[in-house]
């Protein structure tokens, strides 16, 4: 499945379709159940979806869910119980997507569905009771590891954290479930830019805010090296740059910018997306509202772990 820290509600391929190999059948589940319309979870749980659900003709309650990418789901909510190890958590909340597609990418062709991490009451880590995860994603083909809970071991560097940036009024332009940071400055070969604080700091609108995001690849990323409250991340010249498989001009390989204009996203905003995360071990602590970052590489954990991270799929 697709992490994305961005999204929040988590959805499954429910039926065959040509161009995905992996689906959910629920026929072969025996807790699956479909939500109606007409149901508290429909009318009350879903206010901070993109956009809002409707009731088809089978009186299902119906979702659209749209991307930054300008892609797009589309399909029913469900009742489901989730295992991990020991962990049974029964009625959870998700999307059966069976009709429409989110692209027709040969990379969407591989995933089964995605796993909503964002801090909003139906996101996978809050249905399931975490209130910590961390990944680290590899240089890799952006595999990786993802750990659920508190991660204590003795080879884990200390982190940097940063505070969650917490907005109590309701503004139009500002997703207050997603892990959005201050940031206090933009340094390019350790040179402060002389840019304003005001630059930094969401409008009236709530347009403006810092996101971390790991759903996104060419992301609307505008920083070089970037200084939060209490934490500094580093973006090396290997992460502002992505080869773009099997694409070659003559003898040449394609690269393009992992960094792009934030108009893409339709309003102004910051964006730190999964590539420059890299390498990076990403620590998402709910319970203290923090995010801690240190320099790792993905492999070497992985090893620790008895998992062989390039290998991953």
């Amino acid at each position: 499945m697709v992490l994305d820290t961005g999204s929040e509600l988590s959805w499954l391929h429910c039926k065959k379709e040509p161009n995905f190999t992996f689906i959910f059948n629920p026929l072969a589940s025996k807790t699956y159940t479909k939500i109606p319309c007409s149901s508290q979870t429909c009318k009350t749980r879903t206010s901070d979806l993109t956009l809002p659900v409707t009731c088809d003709p089978a009186k299902l309650c119906h979702f659209i869910i749209s991307y930054a990418d300008a892609s797009s789901v589309e399909g029913h909510l469900a009742f489901e119980t989730f295992r991990l190890g020991s962990l049974t958590r029964p009625a959870t909340v998700f999307g059966c997507m069976d009709s429409g597609s989110s692209s027709n990418s040969v990379e969407d062709a591989k995933t089964t569905g995605l796993m909503g991490m964002n801090r909003g009451s139906l996101s996978f880590v809050n249905q399931m009771g975490f209130r910590k995860f961390s990944y680290c994603i590899s240089g890799v083909d952006s595999t990786g590891i993802l750990l659920l809970g508190e991660a204590r071991y003795s080879w884990l560097k200390p982190l940097n954290y940063t505070p969650l940036v917490q907005m109590s009024t309701p503004l139009p332009y500002f997703d207050r479930a997603a892990y959005s940071v201050q940031l206090e400055g933009i340094m390019v070969n350790d040179k402060v830019l002389p840019l304003p604080k005001s630059v930094f700091v969401p409008d009236h609108t709530g347009a403006g805010q810092t996101m971390v995001d790991s759903g996104l690849l060419c992301q609307i990323y505008r920083l070089l090296s970037s200084c939060f409250g209490g934490a500094e991340m580093s973006v090396s010249g290997q992460r502002l740059l992505y080869r773009v498989p099997g694409e070659v001009r003559g003898k040449d390989s394609v690269w393009c910018f992992t960094f792009g204009n934030s108009d893409e996203l339709g309003i102004s905003s910051f964006l730190i997306g999964h590539h420059q995360q890299q390498n990076v071990w990403m620590e998402y602590d709910l319970e203290n509202s923090r995010i801690g970052f240190a320099e790792f590489r993905c492999d070497l954990a992985g090893q620790r772990l008895g998992l062989d991270v390039k290998n991953l799929a």
